[in-house]
């Protein structure tokens, strides 16, 4: 009977101890995301970086961990879908060149947690599918729910710099798919008269890592906005490529019938005017100051 008793405590006792780490691993948590992004040296930024990795994938496996504030720890980037039915964290290091790495994860409300490991080896970006396992990266700011082809499936924005020299910006589509998430949708569609339409999986903008670039979700249009890109000549020391740069206009893209429909022009739905004219109000009102702050 003694043993039995002893042996309950014990049991006991671990079952507390693997419960506790899911919220005793914040602070250090806290800790590393801060090394991993502030550190001047690359070397202390790549060992916080790796510890925690390891420290948050752990309490992302621990229990209730769906009712942790993990939003809450600096320079992790957190998104919750509309639904409540996930949750996407992305986070990245940042070398000499300023090129970084993402990694993430995907948490579902039912507890399933699934990694996006990103590869650098995937052909057609803007036309094909891809997996948790072959993640095109990048640091996800904004979801879009939407229906398309009877299913929920999530608009989302992304950012990264893949090169010294270059920046990224992704209009990535998310769905599920027998409980596995999928990246990439034939939803992006853009009429070509009386040729075959255009129809992409989702867009992809490369522009030179010293200027911002605007992707914004505006309510006022129920549209994707997007600065238009121009070709120039790099102004970036040691690049000999072509660049682009936004020339201060925009397109767009509108959800009609489960599609987002493409023009090269933002217009007003009430009046058809084009959006350049009220342009200046509307920065100054904030519909497009989020991302017109960022450096991205």
């Amino acid at each position: 009977m003694r043993l039995l008793i002893v042996l309950f405590f014990v049991c006991f006792l671990n079952l507390g101890q693997a419960q506790r780490p899911s919220t005793d691993n914040l602070a250090d948590l806290n800790f590393y995301s801060d090394v991993m992004i502030n550190a001047e040296s690359y070397s202390n930024r790549l060992r916080a970086h790796d510890k925690f990795s390891r420290l948050f994938k752990e309490t992302l496996n621990s229990k209730d961990s769906w009712e942790l504030n993990l939003e809450s720890i600096p320079f992790i980037h957190s998104l919750v879908s509309p639904d409540s039915l996930f949750k996407i964290y992305t986070f990245n290091l940042s070398d000499q060149k300023n090129i970084t790495t993402e990694a993430g994860y995907i948490q579902l409300k039912s507890g399933q947690i699934f990694e996006l490991k990103a590869t650098n080896y995937l052909d057609d970006l803007e036309y094909n599918q891809y997996s948790s396992a072959d993640w095109l990266s990048g640091i996800y700011y904004h979801i879009i729910p939407f229906t398309s082809d009877e299913k929920t499936k999530y608009i989302l924005f992304s950012y990264s710099q893949p090169t010294e020299f270059q920046k990224r910006k992704v209009i990535e589509v998310l769905h599920f798919e027998d409980g596995e998430p999928v990246f990439g949708s034939e939803v992006f569609v853009e009429e070509n008269g009386t040729a075959r339409d255009i129809i992409k999986s989702r867009r992809v903008y490369n522009y030179s890592a010293d200027v911002a670039m605007v992707i914004q979700h505006d309510m006022d249009y129920d549209a994707i906005i997007i600065d238009h890109l121009m070709e120039v000549k790099s102004r970036i020391p040691g690049s000999s490529e072509n660049t682009a740069v936004p020339d201060g206009t925009y397109t767009s893209y509108t959800l009609k019938d489960g599609k987002w429909m493409y023009s090269d022009m933002v217009f007003d739905p009430t009046n058809d005017t084009p959006a350049e004219e009220v342009k200046e109000e509307k920065v100054k009102s904030g519909i497009f100051g989020q991302e017109t702050k960022s450096k991205n």
